[in-house]
Parts: structure tokens; C-alpha cells; sequence
């Protein structure tokens, strides 16, 4: 994911607020979903890194190839929720992730604005971060049929 003097773009005359927009939103998916959000303190990849603002800049200066599966998933999510879509898809998201990445992710997504839709497609219903309380809505497809079970 790069960081904005890398490409978010929006550098024409009259949308700095574009990019504005961008770099914040860059950051707060690395802040939310980044190394800092899920990489104990006491891990030896953090002790050489000052701050955690410093260990998301590390970690956004890779190349997508040089990162473990897990993190590549982390970046996918990232990616998909970065422009605040109306709606978003995410198939079976927690596929590769380490514990500590799904649950910084299921806080983040926990979080999100309530004009955002979300569906979790899954297999597992304790993989969705919400419950019915909550506004959850459960649609099963079984045997090439779906119905509305909450």
C-alpha cells in the first residue's frame, strides 16, 4: 500500500483535498490494520522499530511480493475498504490472517460508519464481527437455494 508521496494520486490543481482525503485514509488503514494493530509489542520484528507510526511506514515500503501470505491478505482487505465503498464484499476475508490479524480487523470492521454495507461471505458464522443485535443479517445458500435465516 503506498503511502501518498508514492501514488495516492489527486495531485492536479484544485483536489489537494483529494489527497488530503487519501493520505489520511492511507494512514488510518495502517494505523487500524497495519502491523501496529496486530503485532505483539514485545515481537522481535517491533524491538528494532522506535514507534509504530514508524513500523506502518516500514511496512507500507514494501513490495506486495516481499510480505507473508497473511500480510498480503491484510493488504487486500486494506484495499478493499481504503475508498469507503457503499458496499463491500468480503469472501471468505480471513483466510491466511494470524489470529491477531483477524481480530484487529473484526475490531476495525466493528467500527465502521453504519452508511457502509458489509457482507461476510464465510462459512463459519463466528467469522462475522457482528451479531443480529447488532443489525446482522444472515442469508444461508444450501443445496443451490438461499433463504433469510435472521
Amino acid at each position: 500500500m503506498p503511502l501518498p508521496e508514492d501514488g495516492t494520486g489527486a495531485a492536479a490543481l484544485g483536489e489537494e483535498w483529494l489527497h488530503q482525503w487519501r493520505d489520511a485514509r492511507v494512514r488510518e488503514m495502517l494505523e487500524h490494520l497495519g502491523p501496529p494493530a496486530w503485532m505483539p509489542r514485545s515481537s522481535s520484528k517491533s524491538e528494532s522499530i522506535s514507534s509504530p507510526h514508524q513500523f506502518a511506514q516500514e511496512f507500507a515500503a514494501k513490495r506486495f511480493t516481499e510480505l507473508d501470505i497473511g500480510e498480503q491478505r491484510v493488504v487486500l482487505l486494506m484495499r478493499a475498504l481504503v475508498a469507503k465503498p457503499p458496499v463491500v464484499l468480503l469472501d471468505e476475508v480471513w483466510s491466511a490472517m494470524s489470529e491477531e490479524m483477524v481480530l484487529a480487523a473484526r475490531r476495525y470492521l466493528r467500527g465502521l460508519d453504519h452508511d457502509q454495507a458489509v457482507v461476510v461471505i464465510t462459512h463459519w458464522e463466528d467469522e462475522v464481527p457482528w451479531s443480529i443485535a447488532e443489525g446482522l443479517k444472515i442469508f444461508r445458500l444450501e443445496e443451490g437455494k438461499g433463504e433469510v435465516v435472521a
